[in-house]
């Protein structure tokens, strides 16, 4: 009887231990959120918030941006970088002082200063991407961040850039001729170019003074002087002589609209003494720009 107790206690035991177990299978969708897309810095070699840059040089936009799905879900050929003064509307349309650089145009990593690590990016914007003619004031620098879903988030830095000036201006004729016999005046110059003038065009980003000197034409121990010649603008002979000093041929010279260049004609006419000795004299215009 005691042996049947004990066997009593094992087969309940065993009883317990058979006892059968299930499994649900739980799943769990985590909503997507957009990347932030928080400070923007701008480097040449440093970075900082502020920088003077000048138009058609290269530097990196530094930017943080973060996603709350984790920094793989950020999408970095998905930034756009764009680039504006303060007087655009908002870059509505490419220009001089507009330039996009959309999804897949965007260069990234670590240049000019910038580190690329974690939630840092860097994004280069080429010298090649925005030319001289970017005008000379404040722009604005507006980064787009994109997710792997494509969701997006955006921020401007205002007035980040302070785009200096860039100077200089281009004649279209290296040569130029006149052709006049003794004790006559107004002997118009031709160019190259079989043309009455030079052309002058504008290459700079700010308003410019343009000055032109005439040498005295030279042949041997034969001269004359620059007096002798006058210029004008406008096609009028009964110009302005040059005086052997750097003449103000265009003040306060505006760079054009985009997407042309301001441009001007130069006339000149050389007055030929009674007395002077027949042959083939030479001498030189020299132009000069500098910001008005």
């Amino acid at each position: 009887m005691k042996g049947a107790k004990y066997l009593g206690v094992i087969l309940a035991s065993m009883f317990l231990m058979s006892s059968v177990f299930s499994a649900v299978n739980l799943t769990a969708t985590v909503g997507n959120q957009a990347p932030t897309v928080g400070e923007i810095k701008i480097c040449d070699g440093t970075c900082a918030y502020t920088k003077a840059i000048a138009p058609a040089t290269a530097f990196t936009v530094q930017v943080a941006v973060t996603d709350p799905n984790g920094q793989s879900d950020v999408n970095a050929t998905g930034f756009a970088l764009y680039l504006y003064t303060t007087a655009d509307t908002s870059g509505s349309s490419e220009d001089w002082d507009m330039v996009k650089l959309d999804a897949g145009e965007v260069s990234t990593g670590t240049a000019d200063g910038c580190t690329e690590a974690g939630s840092t990016y860097c994004l280069a914007f080429g010298g090649g991407d925005w030319t001289t003619k970017f005008l000379k004031a404040g722009a604005d620098v507006y980064v787009i961040a994109k997710d792997n879903t494509g969701a997006t988030d955006n921020n401007e830095a205002v007035n980040f850039i302070t785009v200096s000036a860039s100077v200089g201006s281009s004649q279209d004729a290296t040569t130029a001729t006149y052709s006049g016999d003794p004790d006559s005046t107004n002997n118009a110059m031709t160019t190259s170019e079989a043309l009455a003038y030079i052309i002058t065009t504008h290459n700079g980003n700010s308003d410019l003074n343009v000055t032109c000197a005439m040498s005295a034409l030279q042949k041997g121990g034969d001269e004359m002087v620059s007096q002798q010649m006058h210029w004008d603008n406008e096609g009028t002979p009964a110009g302005t002589p040059f005086d052997g000093d750097p003449n103000p041929v265009q003040t306060d010279w505006s760079r054009g609209t985009d997407p042309t260049s301001a441009t001007f004609n130069l006339y000149t006419w050389l007055n030929v003494p009674a007395d002077q000795p027949a042959g083939e004299y030479t001498g030189t215009f020299t132009f000069a720009s500098a910001e008005a």
